[in-house]
C-alpha cells in the first residue's frame, strides 16, 4: 500500500472521532433532556398493562382527572386520526383500545405538573 492510499483511508473504521458533546458532559455543563425546565411544563408518564393478555372493557379516568395537579388523561378513545404506527406496517396501536396484546403496552398517558403525581396512577 503506497502512502499515498494510507493518506486516504485516514478518518475512516477504527478512527478514533473526538465526540463534540465530549467535553461539556465531562465539565458537567451538558444539558440533557431532564435537566430542561420551564415555567408551565408538564410532565408524562405512560400507563402500561401489568397484563400479557387481556380485554379492555372500560377505563376510569375520573380520579385521575380530579387529583390536584393532573391536567390530562388519555386513551385511545382520544387518539386523533390513524392510530396505528410501524416501521414497516403501521399495524402498532399509540394506545391499546379494545384489548392488551403484551406486558407492558401502552394503555393511557397521564400529564400532571409534578413527575410524581403523573406515577400516582392506577392505584
Amino acid at each position: 500500500m503506497s502512502r499515498r492510499t494510507e493518506e486516504r483511508v485516514r478518518g475512516g473504521i477504527g478512527e478514533s472521532v473526538r465526540r463534540v458533546d465530549g467535553v461539556p458532559k465531562v465539565r458537567g455543563s451538558f444539558a440533557y433532556g431532564s435537566d430542561l425546565w420551564h415555567e408551565r411544563m408538564l410532565w408524562g408518564h405512560t400507563l402500561r398493562s401489568p397484563h400479557a393478555h387481556a380485554r379492555i372493557r372500560s377505563i376510569h379516568v375520573t380520579d385521575a382527572l380530579t387529583a390536584p395537579g393532573v391536567v390530562a388523561v388519555l386513551t385511545a378513545e382520544d387518539v386523533p386520526g390513524k392510530t396505528t404506527y410501524g416501521l414497516e406496517f403501521a399495524d402498532q396501536p399509540v394506545l391499546a383500545a379494545d384489548r392488551v396484546r403484551y406486558h407492558g403496552e401502552p394503555v393511557a398517558i397521564v400529564a400532571a405538573e409534578t413527575p410524581e403525581t403523573t406515577r400516582r396512577f392506577p392505584r
